[in-house]
């Protein structure tokens, strides 16, 4: 069976065989957008047989295909552009896989993002329909690269932009259902990074989460903790609470 895909930044998203994938602003869309020139549902890529189709779904600023603006559903081939709202998809057609004659397009879309346009923000809809849908490999494919460049560019002195709730609110999730501690890791260390302490709910989160997994004491906890307790001075009331709830934390999982 073909595999259809949307390759987003350095994504590549599953495109339904007999479904379609609706970008817009609303979060019900497969893709949301935070960008003001994009409508709530403002347009939908389906298949027609082998053809690959973009229309318009009555949206205030209209679908551009090619710089020409469609009036009904339009078929794409190779190399067209498709302009929604400031953001630009290029339909672009992927390697042969598992040595079968595959015939892969994905959409590579591109844009200008500002501060409320992370990747992060965009695929934040996604991310949550893969997970009420089940499929975490999917959820983790696509926060693992997310993730790990947010992280570099914390370490690099990269400020937050507001995204690190959300992205601490995915690492636990994928830990949950994964398991994995990488992404407990991931927590501390961002945090750490930024030299911030997780709120009392991330906390109570962690407590849960390290019973579940049977987290240890990993180098990247000691580091944070470590850290944290240097710059104890600098922390709030709140902040020092939590911290010396964590650091109870790591006495308990250590026992």
């Amino acid at each position: 069976m073909t595999e259809l895909r949307l390759r987003y930044l350095s994504q590549l998203l599953d495109v339904p065989a007999n479904g379609e994938f609706v970008i817009g602003r609303s979060r019900d869309c497969q893709l949301a957008l935070e960008d003001p020139l994009v409508s709530r549902r403002h347009a939908a890529f389906r298949w027609n047989g082998a053809k690959l189709v973009v229309e318009d779904l009555g949206s205030r600023n209209g679908v551009k295909v090619n710089d020409n603006k469609i009036a009904g559903p339009k078929e794409l081939t190779l190399d067209d552009v498709v302009t929604i709202g400031s953001q630009t998809f290029t339909v672009v057609v992927g390697e042969v896989e598992n040595n079968r004659d595959v015939r892969r397009v994905a959409v590579t879309m591109t844009s200008e993002l500002g501060e409320a346009g992370t990747p992060l923000a965009l695929l934040g809809g996604v991310v949550e329909k893969a997970f009420a849908m089940g499929r975490i490999d999917d959820a983790e494919r696509i926060l693992s690269n997310l993730l790990t460049d947010m992280l570099a560019g914390f370490e690099g002195g990269k400020r937050d932009n507001g995204a690190l709730p959300d992205a601490t609110r995915f690492a636990l999730r994928l830990a949950s259902e994964t398991g994995k501690t990488q992404w407990v890791d991931w927590v501390f260390n961002a945090h750490g990074a930024l030299s911030k302490v997780p709120p009392a709910s991330t906390v109570d989160e962690l407590y849960l989460l390290a019973r579940k997994i049977r987290y240890p004491v990993t180098p990247a906890f000691k580091t944070y903790v470590a850290k944290m307790k240097d710059n104890a001075a600098l922390l709030g009331p709140a902040e020092k609470f939590a911290l010396q709830r964590i650091e109870g934390l790591m006495r308990v999982l250590l026992a």
